[in-house]
C-alpha cells in the first residue's frame, strides 16, 4: 500500500445530533441547543445564520419541501457495491471535461 495514507476514515453516522455536536465543538453556529457532557451549548445564541441538522426522507420533490431553506448541502450515504460503481464508473465517462465545482466527493 505505498503511496497511501495511513489514516483511515471511519463510517459516518446518518445523525443529524451527531452532525450538531461535531460542528458545535468545531465552532460553528448550530440553530438548536446541542447536548454535550449532561450540559446544554448554546456559543452562538443570537448569531443570525444558523446550521441546522436534517433527516432528508426521500429525494423526491415533496421531501425537499421539508427541508429548511436555504439549505447549503446534502449529505447522501448509501453502500456503495459492484453495481453501483459500474454506474459511477459510466456516468464519469458521459460527465468527463464538465465542470462540477460544487460537488464534493468522498468514498469511505
Amino acid at each position: 500500500m505505498e503511496g497511501k495514507s495511513a489514516c483511515k476514515w471511519l463510517p459516518l453516522e446518518a445523525d443529524p445530533l451527531l452532525f450538531a455536536q461535531y460542528v458545535n465543538e468545531l465552532g460553528g453556529p448550530v440553530a438548536a441547543a446541542v447536548e454535550h457532557g449532561g450540559e446544554t451549548e448554546k456559543r452562538h445564541e443570537g448569531h443570525e445564520a444558523l446550521l441546522s441538522f436534517e433527516d432528508v426522507l426521500a429525494l423526491e420533490s415533496w421531501a425537499a419541501e421539508m427541508v429548511a431553506h436555504p439549505t447549503v448541502a446534502v449529505l447522501l450515504l448509501f453502500p456503495i457495491t459492484e453495481a453501483t460503481e459500474k454506474g459511477r464508473r459510466e456516468q464519469d465517462k458521459q460527465t468527463a471535461g464538465q465542470s462540477l465545482n460544487n460537488v464534493w466527493f468522498t468514498k469511505q
